[in-house]
């Protein structure tokens, strides 16, 4: 049975003709897939390391508060949780990591906040090159990320605690979606507001009900709808009155009207009078 209505008298001409094309055409491909390969384009940004194809679907914040002091233990627990979050970061998602100040005009510092542009086992085989992307990973996000946690070393304590004033200023940041399931709040604190003349919770032990009634709460309410909260709770034998049940149910009451999806309390370390810090000691009331 034909196929055409007619034969097709190809001539050996016609068939090299052909057959050059089609070369032609295959080099063309084969020539841009590896310029893409190569490439890798199209590129993350340069300064953020965000993916203009694969936006952000989530954000992890850490805040971490070191106006009282942090001894060896609780210092290597911090780097070890912040390692955790890296590691965990799925590719083309931001990790962000500010400190709370002793200037509650001022009450945080960011220092650091990019994208995880992936490693080399999580390239894009279809237009990613793996060794750039790893080289990119290790260099524009491993390294500024080991510079921030160094710097975290080095971090002096201050007069003043301004946690409420830090958490108000987190949820205005740009670059942090106002709302969405897919943001993380992570607070490594003594939770001890400490502003004063203002607000301190060595002076009040009121249940939030009463702060949320004053001027002081209109300024710095948050805006946290929809966020993920974990407090790393540090406990301190030196404020130990001021701390355990009844501080633990204030941060609850503020963090659920504040909106957040979800709000837990875990035990980080427990500081001592004497200036040491024990892993194994309970935080009571």
């Amino acid at each position: 049975m034909k196929l055409f209505d007619h034969d097709l008298n190809w001539s050996k001409d016609d068939i090299v003709g052909w057959l050059g094309i089609s070369f032609v055409v295959m080099f063309i491909v084969a020539m841009g897939s590896v310029y893409v390969y190569v490439t890798g384009l199209p590129r993350p940004d340069p300064v953020t390391l965000c993916h203009p194809k694969y936006p952000a679907k989530s954000h992890t914040i850490l805040l971490v508060d070191k106006t009282d002091p942090f001894y060896d233990k609780t210092d290597e627990k911090l780097y070890e949780l912040i390692v955790s979050e890296k590691d965990k970061l799925p590719q083309f998602d931001r990790l962000s990591l500010y400190l709370v100040t002793g200037l509650p005009a001022a009450p945080v510092e960011l220092l650091f906040s990019l994208c995880n542009p992936g490693t080399r086992e999580t390239a894009k085989w279809y237009y990613q090159n793996p060794a750039r992307v790893h080289r990119q990973f290790e260099e524009k996000f491993v390294a500024p990320l080991l510079h921030a946690m160094n710097e975290l070393r080095n971090v002096q304590t201050a007069q003043q605690s301004p946690i409420l004033e830090a958490i108000q200023s987190i949820s205005t940041i740009a670059g942090i979606p106002p709302t969405g399931p897919n943001r993380r709040l992570i607070i490594v604190s003594d939770m001890l507001q400490n502003v004063p003349g203002i607000y301190r919770h060595y002076d009040n032990h009121d249940p939030y009900q009463d702060l949320r009634s004053t001027q002081y709460f209109k300024l710095t309410a948050p805006s946290l709808h929809g966020m993920i909260v974990t407090v790393h709770y540090i406990a301190r034998e030196k404020y130990k009155r001021h701390q355990g049940n009844w501080h633990q149910a204030f941060w609850e009451a503020y963090f659920l009207a504040s909106g957040v999806g979800h709000v837990s309390f875990i035990p980080f370390s427990a500081i001592t009078s004497d200036g040491s810090d024990d892993d194994d000691d309970d935080d009571d009331d």
